[in-house]
């Protein structure tokens, strides 16, 4: 089981990238770097599970993906940290990118980040919006 911990400081603001062999989040940190402003999953190196394992989230860790909120995408057994790569539009939007392709993002308008690992928005986050990303990321002058 492959895990990794990335740090990625965009300007002032910080963001983390965390593989604990069950579950890849993202964590946008406040400006002091004490806590947690915003977060958004992004993808699963195992298979999603059939319930949530509430013990496991007791037990302080970040959920794993389950069945009813993942997408066929969702599953990315092989990711390492060289795969994953973090652009800011440097206006408090943050995009993750996994092998190349926008997976994730944090806007700094929206509560819950988007991920194209999520099926349907909940405790997850939301599901990958392209119209949002665009917009954000790919403005048309």
């Amino acid at each position: 089981m492959k895990t990794f911990n990335l740090r990625f400081k965009l300007k002032e603001d910080t963001v983390i990238v965390e593989n604990d062999g069950f579950s890849v989040w993202a964590y946008l940190l406040n400006r002091d770097e004490t806590g947690i402003e915003k977060d958004t999953f992004i993808c699963s190196p195992i298979s999603p599970d059939s319930v949530l394992d509430r013990k496991y989230i007791e037990e302080g860790n970040p959920p794993k993906i389950t069945e009813e909120y993942a997408t066929e995408s969702a599953k990315i057994d092989d990711i390492s940290r060289k795969d994953i790569y973090v652009k800011t539009t440097g206006e408090g939007d943050f995009c993750i990118l996994v092998k190349r392709e926008a997976f994730a993002a944090i806007y700094k308008d929206e509560e819950r980040g988007y991920s194209k690992a999520i099926l349907k928005s909940g405790g997850f986050g939301n599901p990958w919006c392209s119209n949002l990303y665009e917009k954000t990321f790919e403005p048309k002058s």
